[in-house]
């Protein structure tokens, strides 16, 4: 499990766990005495129940104990990437009139970023991202060579189930890993990720001190938590409903038939998995159910309760027939 963390002292670096990274292995240290990789994925425009009974074989793997899963959909605001490779496919064009028109384009879809497209419509620009990370122990703060070996082969196997399911994985390096974590916590027109196309991590440093701009802080109150003028609101599901159809997360983003309803700003949807010891959740389970069928009433009632005429001679059975008042 992971560690619990506490907010001390004027740095935030403390509060991200991720140390460095192995790119020959493709895994992440972290501070915890665990290893952890991750994979970006495309989300899929539908789903049915073939999609979800590949995906389920990634629940039905191997996993050591107590390993954590986590899930998150990311409408982030960062679409320098792909403007930079539209502009680059026509930087070379004869007609400066069609350059022209793109550079004005690249900046109506990054201001869209920011705020609405248009008048009447609260529709947002958003690059829509999926990110599977995994977590798994080890047993001291330096892993051993078997568990190197153990962590790449199960990061080998979880890249291959997603790929069937066609989700197209890449891996999650320290200079994506950089990038992103920037993205969620540095906001306004000044965050240092909007200057930069290609993503990067400086080698010689921890990871979690390039996370957050030097002008950039975290401040957390008694209502919530704020990131440089971005204030972040957290929803919590209040019900889960009887039966939940694969894909129907997808709704936190819009009606799909619609189009209408969803949150419409940057949103984080996260879906934390852990898995116990299985034999000894066995055990435990068998346990409960043991007892819930020995269980026997007690009490005043117990012997009542077998006792109780049956419907057909209640009538007959009881001395006291049942009245209904109709005054004091």
């Amino acid at each position: 499990m992971s560690a619990q963390r506490q907010f001390r002292g004027p740095r935030a670096s403390d509060l991200f766990p991720v140390l460095a990274y192995a790119a020959a292995e493709g895994l992440f240290l972290l501070d915890d005495s665990s290893l952890a990789f991750g994979v970006l994925c495309e989300p899929l425009p539908a789903g049915d129940q073939g999609e979800a009974d590949r995906l389920s074989v990634l629940l039905n793997q191997d996993w050591p104990k107590d390993t954590l899963l986590q899930v998150m959909l990311w409408a982030s605001p960062d679409i320098e990437e792909p403007l930079a490779r539209m502009r680059g496919l026509r930087i070379e064009h004869e007609n400066a009139l069609l350059r022209e028109a793109t550079v004005q384009r690249a900046e109506f879809l990054r201001k869209g970023t920011e705020a609405a497209l248009g008048p009447g419509s609260d529709l947002r620009v958003r690059n829509l991202q999926v990110l599977v990370t995994v977590k798994l122990p080890i047993a001291a703060a330096v892993p051993a060579e078997a568990e190197l070996d153990a962590a790449a082969e199960l990061r080998v196997g979880a890249a291959q189930v997603l790929t069937t399911a066609g989700l197209r994985p890449e891996p999650l390096t320290a200079d994506r890993y950089v990038r992103l974590l920037s993205t969620l916590l540095n906001w306004g027109e000044g965050a240092g990720w909007r200057d930069r196309i290609v993503p990067e991590c400086d080698g010689g440093r921890l990871i979690r001190e390039q996370l957050l701009d030097l002008d950039r802080a975290l401040d957390v109150d008694a209502h919530g938590l704020t990131l440089g003028g971005c204030r972040v609101q957290t929803l919590s599901v209040k019900r889960f409903p009887d039966r939940l159809g694969f894909g129907l997360a997808a709704r936190f983003l819009g009606d799909p038939l619609s189009g209408t309803r969803g949150v419409r700003h940057n949103l984080l949807v996260c879906l934390n998995l852990h898995f116990p010891d299985p034999e000894a959740t066995r055990v435990q389970l068998t346990a409960q159910r043991q007892w819930a069928a020995n269980r026997q009433p007690t009490g005043p009632w117990s012997n009542s309760c077998r006792r109780w005429p049956s419907a057909s001679t209640a009538s007959t059975s009881c001395s006291r027939p049942w009245t209904t008042a109709t005054g004091p």
